[in-house]
């Protein structure tokens, strides 16, 4: 063979490869001894490779795999344990951090407990608000109220109806001196939770406190039928009297009196009551053991001294004389502005029970505690037989 190239068509087959994926390629080769020899691709080839050529593979450049992909799987594998990593602390930590509050309030160090939710907070929890909440009963109990407030106002913003929330904010406000909002908070929070005797009886306070007696009827009610104590009963009767309801107002106090909470100024509710109902005799009992607890009360001797004068006056009219006479006697132990009246009726009524020196001794007192007696006495039926006697007119003169 002559030195230099040639051309040969033949028809290359990839190893492993199928008659339909035949290959076209145009090689050099260069047999032993001989110069190169150029071979050109054609569709169709008429005689086999001969078995001494190399497969394709071998002509082709080996396929490396890039050096950069194990550091590329490290790298991924590191960011899936970080996230793996966040997302528990994400999860965890939070309720860790409200484990961690709740100990430190246990223990009364509100202020650091509230922190402790604070941070739990900017882990954005799934339920921030129940942990926004909880940060504001902390700060309350801290005094903190108006960073409670604050954070109160925003839980409601997001949940109007949050137990935590309404309840906290109603204590927050009654101890900030907003009875109003207190009251409102207070209420919502016992409507919705029966249970809740310490908002039961919150709120119950603050309305009698406002002499809101229609809304504190029913919550002093609720509180008396789960056994109630006698400063329940006390409120209960003295709203319920300021309703208008005065015989409910009687047993209620009645039941006050049987808790042992006469010091309250029971006896002086029920002597209004009964002078209210013109049952003026037990008002007038009422009174005098009102006055044997509070002897110092300025209101009492005016209310004895006109009991006395109204339940006499029914005596007199009635002629029992004797009866109406130890009416006014009762009312004579104690001074007031009710003195005179009280002398001027006894004597009138000694008068008819022919005790003329007790007559004449209780018309003295009488015109020496008010002098404009003197012209009524002289024009008095009652006195029409002394008219002549020198005594009588000694002292009217």
């Amino acid at each position: 063979m002559a030195d230099g190239d040639f051309e040969k068509t033949v028809k290359l087959t990839a190893g492993g490869a199928s008659p339909s994926q035949d290959m076209d390629k145009t090689v050099k080769l260069t047999p032993q001894g001989q110069g190169p020899v150029k071979l050109t691709p054609s569709q169709n080839i008429p005689e086999p490779m001969p078995a001494s050529l190399p497969s394709i593979e071998s002509l082709l450049p080996p396929v490396q795999e890039q050096s950069h992909r194990p550091g590329m799987a490290k790298a991924i594998a590191a960011v899936a344990v970080i996230l793996i990593i966040l997302g528990a602390a994400w999860y965890l930590v939070p309720g860790m951090l409200m484990k961690s509050a709740a100990k430190l309030s246990a223990q009364g160090d509100h202020a650091k407990a509230a922190k402790q939710l604070l941070w739990a907070q900017s882990l954005f929890p799934m339920d921030k608000v129940k942990y926004m909440a909880t940060m504001g009963k902390e700060m309350r109990l801290s005094s903190d109220l108006a960073g409670a407030q604050a954070a109160l106002e925003k839980v409601l913003k997001q949940d109007p109806d949050n137990a935590i929330a309404v309840r906290e904010m109603g204590l927050t406000a009654k101890a900030q001196g907003r009875n109003t909002a207190a009251f409102e908070y207070l209420n919502r929070a016992y409507q919705s939770n029966s249970n809740d005797s310490e908002a039961l009886t919150l709120a119950a306070q603050i309305a009698f406190e406002m002499k809101d007696y229609k809304n504190a009827v029913p919550l002093y009610q609720a509180l008396t039928q789960a056994g109630g104590s006698a400063q329940d009963f006390f409120a209960l009767g003295t709203a319920l009297k300021e309703t208008g309801q005065q015989d409910a107002a009687v047993a209620a106090f009645q039941a006050c009196l049987f808790k042992n909470g006469a010091a309250l100024g029971v006896h002086k509710m029920l002597t209004r009551i009964m002078m209210e109902k013109g049952d003026h005799e037990s008002a007038l009992m009422h009174g005098e053991l009102e006055m044997q607890g509070s002897p110092n009360d300025p209101e009492l001797p005016d209310m004895i001294a006109e009991s006395a004068l109204k339940s006499s006056g029914n005596a007199y009219a009635k002629k029992d004389y004797m009866r109406a006479s130890g009416f006014l006697q009762r009312g004579l132990k104690i001074p007031s502005n009710g003195t005179a009246a009280l002398h001027y009726d006894m004597a009138k009524v000694c008068a008819k029970l022919k005790k003329t020196a007790q007559a004449l001794t209780h018309l003295r007192g009488a015109i020496a505690a008010d002098k404009a007696l003197k012209i009524q006495a002289k024009k008095d039926a009652a006195f029409s037989a002394w008219r002549k006697n020198p005594q009588f007119i000694k002292i009217v003169r």
